[in-house]
């Protein structure tokens, strides 16, 4: 499945910052929380569709199972994202760990756009716990 995506989009990043006056002069210094607070905790992978809109089909099912009512597992297994260098080599992984889906994007199903072209569909996740692993140093 992974030869389908088409991008990923990672969570941004902004931390809040503390203020506090010395001297009637301004100070600003980082705020007390752990790095993953400062995280968007939800990612968007973006998939190119394939013939018949398989690996839409696919990642629909995959919501529908893992949503019924039935499922007790409140988790989808981890989830890792590779960074790879220019040489091929993964210097970066990440590990998103108690993972939920939370969408599938829409399909837009109409005769006149029944051409053979590539299109792509979105699923998004929300995460619990990242972490962030150095491969090569």
């Amino acid at each position: 499945m992974s030869a389908s995506i088409q991008s990923v989009t990672f969570p941004a990043l902004t931390a809040d910052t503390v203020e506090q006056l010395l001297y009637e002069e301004p100070v600003t210094a980082k705020g007390g929380k752990r790095f993953e607070r400062y995280l968007d905790r939800q990612f968007t992978i973006t998939f190119k569709s394939y013939e018949g809109w398989i690996n839409y089909w696919i990642m629909f099912d995959q919501m529908f199972a893992y949503w019924d009512l039935d499922n007790k597992k409140k988790y989808l297994p981890d989830l890792n994202l590779g960074f790879l260098d220019h040489t091929g080599f993964e210097f970066v992984a990440i590990n998103f760990q108690q993972v939920v889906m939370t969408g599938v994007s829409e399909l837009e199903l109409n005769y006149a756009s029944n051409t053979a072209e590539f299109r792509n569909f979105t699923v998004n996740f929300k995460y619990n716990y990242i972490r962030i692993i150095k491969t090569l140093q």
